[in-house]
């Protein structure tokens, strides 16, 4: 996530086995992360260019 200067100041994560979280799964995750870290940046005053989120 970014903070309301654009740095770097946390991440998050998804942990499991492939057998817990299923390979079908990945991007439907991955989706769900970005959308997740960008409505966290903006909480934290980031106002730069869209994560890549649809």
């Amino acid at each position: 996530m970014f903070d309301e200067n654009g740095a770097a100041v946390a991440a998050i994560s998804v942990a499991g086995t492939k057998n817990e979280i299923g390979m079908d799964r990945v991007p439907i995750l991955a989706r769900q992360m970005m959308r997740t870290a960008q409505q966290i940046s903006s909480r934290m005053g980031y106002i730069g260019q869209n994560l890549g989120v649809a």
